[in-house]
C-alpha cells in the first residue's frame, strides 16, 4: 500500500531532526532540572558591565541567592518555552520533509510551510528573549537581588538571521510558482 502524498515517516532525517530536538530538551530544561535535584546554585544572566567592570561587555552568569522553588520555577519558563516552539518548528520541518519525499515541496502547502519556519525562527527568537528579560528580572527579584527589570535583552543573531534568509528563500520560491502557473496557463 503506497503512502499517501505528505505522509510523514520516521526515516533518517526525520529522527535526526526529532534527536536534535530532544538534545535541545535537555538543555533548555532537563539540565536545570537536574541542578536543582543535586543542589547546585540558580544562575541568572546579567549585563556583564553591571559587574563593576566598565571594560567587559556582554552577559554573565551569577549565582541567585539562597534560590528557592519559586525563583527556579520561574526560571525555567524561556527554556521550556523554547522548547515548545522548537518542537512547533520541529513538526512543521517533518511535514516539509514528507512534503519534499513526495514531490510537494514546491506546491502551496511546501511554501506555506517554510514561511512559517521562517517566522518561527524571528518572532520565536525575539519572544524568547524578552520572556528570558522578564523571567531573569523576576528571580532578580524575588530573591532579592536586583532592581525589577534590570537587564539586557540577549537576542540569538543567528535565529534572526537565519529566519531572514528562509524567508527570502520562501519570497523567492512563491515567485517561481506563481510564474510557473502563469506560464502554465498560457501553453
Amino acid at each position: 500500500m503506497a503512502a499517501r502524498q505528505g505522509t510523514v515517516r520516521f526515516d533518517g532525517a526525520t529522527l535526526v531532526v526529532v534527536a536534535a530536538w530532544l538534545v535541545a530538551a535537555w538543555s533548555f530544561v532537563g539540565d536545570p532540572l537536574q541542578r536543582w535535584a543535586t543542589g547546585e546554585p540558580l544562575l541568572r544572566s546579567v549585563a556583564a558591565d553591571t559587574l563593576g567592570t566598565a571594560a567587559v561587555r556582554g552577559e554573565a552568569w551569577v549565582p541567585v541567592r539562597d534560590a528557592g522553588a519559586a525563583e527556579r520555577l520561574v526560571s525555567l519558563v524561556p527554556g521550556v518555552l523554547a522548547v515548545a516552539l522548537l518542537g512547533l518548528g520541529v513538526w512543521w520541518l517533518v511535514r516539509l520533509l514528507a512534503a519534499a519525499r513526495a514531490d510537494a515541496l514546491f506546491d502551496g502547502s511546501g511554501l506555506r510551510l517554510v514561511q512559517r519556519l521562517g517566522a518561527l525562527m524571528i518572532v520565536g527568537s525575539l519572544v524568547v528573549a524578552f520572556v528570558r528579560l522578564a523571567t531573569d528580572s523576576v528571580v532578580a527579584y524575588l530573591a532579592g537581588d536586583g532592581d525589577w527589570f534590570a537587564g539586557e535583552v540577549h537576542v540569538q543573531p543567528m535565529w534572526l538571521v537565519a529566519g531572514i534568509v528562509t524567508m527570502s528563500l520562501a519570497s523567492a520560491v512563491g515567485t517561481g510558482i506563481r510564474l510557473r502557473r502563469d506560464a502554465e496557463g498560457l501553453v
